[in-house]
């Protein structure tokens, strides 16, 4: 191999490199800048709930104040929406990463799986509704990414453990007009699954459960996938969520967490 062929090879192995550097510094950086444009939201919902905490008018709600605008919102996401009108609610997880917007936009289902709150493009995207998603309705499933760095909706992940749920038992979710808490009812690995495969269950295509018997089974098939069993034993009228993300353990591989609404009847 003569000299002119060796600095060539050289030169594309330096440009190679140059390129993958530049790219792993690319993503962190954006990493970084999604990571505080979700801080700077979440800190804004806070500004409003201490400024409301500090009045003596509204009532308590799961340890927060309950005030409402004008327009019938909840304070703390009457401006939000008045930014963005696909503003579904807010997701929360004390102790946790999990402090984001959910969105939904029923023309566009994955209209925020690559963007953010701004509707600009974001990496990590927003959490967002399925199809079917209704505030009054019984049933919704919440899509978030799970980033390989530990950031977005990858806490979702650790209720794998048992210790984990039982050191955050809540999930509050917010509607733009009602404070809602919730328990885990069930928390499992599964997979989006090829047609041909008729033994796993398909959580993903429920976009509501109309009626008893659908109900129950969909709740018999989550439970059954577990981890663990909660103890918890949803029944006919209650109103459930589905928090889903990505999960590395097989190809096209998901984690998911069946979530229950916690009433002033469980109190």
């Amino acid at each position: 191999m003569n000299k002119t062929v060796r600095r060539i090879l050289l030169i594309i192995l330096i440009g190679i490199f140059c390129f993958s550097t530049g790219k792993v510094v690319y993503n962190k950086l954006q990493d970084a800048r999604e990571q505080k444009a979700s801080q700077e939201l979440a800190a804004l919902v806070h500004e409003i709930e201490a400024e409301d905490e500090a009045e003596d008018e509204g009532v308590i709600d799961h340890g927060l104040p309950t005030h409402y605008a004008p327009s019938g919102r909840l304070k703390q996401y009457d401006k939000l929406y008045e930014q963005n009108n696909d503003l579904a609610g807010w997701i929360r997880i004390p102790d946790s990463a999990i402090d984001y917007p959910v969105m939904y936009t029923p023309y566009n289902i994955e209209k925020y799986l690559r963007k953010n709150f701004s509707q600009n493009y974001a990496l990590s995207g927003e959490p967002f509704f399925g199809e079917g998603w209704d505030p009054e309705g019984n049933f919704g499933i919440i899509y978030g990414h799970h980033m390989e760095d530990g950031t977005k909706c990858a806490d979702w992940m650790f209720y794998a453990d048992e210790e984990y749920k039982n050191s955050h038992p809540i999930v509050y979710f917010d509607t733009l007009t009602e404070r809602r808490q919730y328990e885990v009812v069930a928390a499992f690995y599964t997979k989006i699954p090829y047609v041909s495969d008729t033994t796993t269950f398909r959580y993903f295509q429920y976009t509501g459960l109309p009626d008893e018997e659908t109900f129950n089974y969909y709740v018999s098939q989550c439970k059954k996938a577990s981890q663990y069993d909660t103890g918890v034993e949803p029944v006919w009228g209650d109103r459930l969520l589905v928090l889903s993300t990505c999960s590395f353990h097989v190809k096209n591989g998901r984690f998911v967490i069946l979530l229950r609404q916690i009433t002033e009847n469980d109190q």
